[in-house]
């Protein structure tokens, strides 16, 4: 299995604390966001790799987080080239250019993930129900949105955890699940890509890639359990602070 989490975005919601540094890279219990992350992604079994993808503007700053880390595995950072909000690729494509990278192999398996997730998931559990039926999986919350707008997804489910519903940001909600930006897929992501994106797939939201795939193909979803934050906006950053380690206030 191999990792890739997303980081090239511009946070431009989170300025003036993301204005001159990257959101995955802002502190919460005295550590940045993207250490969390690559804690729990480290953890999985048969781990070859992980690549965090990142944009010109802020590629140096990665570098130098990855300078200072003793990783288990392989860490590359990768420049998709963009440098605004105006040129970039999206999460789906930045996903697409670094599976154009050299290295990849025909069975690896992929672990996507946003660089904003703080959870405190155990991500083995859901790789064995990913390795038992090795289908695209996604991981998803229970939420109270029936009948309404929601700017997450709805996501609506069979009793054998089978995906039958998923909408990115409907206006009106029918399910109580939502996903989060977690994902594993297995080798046929490449192609499931390159189909995509010869449909005219939006290269934005990882939600919209899914959302067609569940048309495509079978997909499937695990429940999560434990603390989690999609560290958006102000409000939830600070929300998570005051939840680790008393790191209110620190950037």
């Amino acid at each position: 299995m191999r990792a890739i989490l997303l980081a090239a975005g511009y946070a431009t919601r989170l300025y003036p604390l993301t204005r001159d540094r990257p959101k995955p890279l802002l502190e919460v219990g005295g550590r940045p966001l993207l250490d969390h992350l690559l804690d729990r992604v480290l953890e999985l079994d048969g781990l070859r790799d992980v690549t965090v993808v990142t944009n010109h503007r802020f590629a140096e700053h990665f570098q130098r987080w990855a300078e200072q880390l003793d990783c288990a595995v392989p860490l590359r950072i990768v420049d998709d080239g963009t440098t605004s909000e105006d040129d970039r690729l999206g999460a789906i494509g930045d996903i697409a250019f670094v599976l154009e990278q050299p290295g990849a192999e025909p069975d690896d398996s992929w672990l996507v993930a946003a660089g904003d997730n703080l959870l405190e998931l155990d991500l083995r559990t859901v790789q064995r129900e990913f390795a038992a039926k090795p289908a695209p999986r996604i991981l998803v919350r229970d939420v109270d949105h029936t009948g309404g707008p929601s700017p997450y997804n709805d996501v609506l489910l069979d009793d054998d955890g089978r995906v039958v519903g998923f909408t990115e940001k409907p206006k009106r909600a029918e399910g109580k699940h939502a996903a989060i930006a977690v994902y594993f897929f297995p080798p046929s992501l490449p192609g499931l890509l390159e189909r995509y994106f010869a449909q005219g797939g939006n290269p934005d939201a990882p939600g919209y890639f899914v959302e067609w795939l569940c048309r495509e193909e079978a997909v499937y979803a695990s429940p999560m359990s434990g603390r989690w934050f999609d560290i958006g906006s102000h409000e939830t950053l600070e929300e998570a602070r005051r939840e680790f380690d008393g790191a209110q206030g620190s950037n």
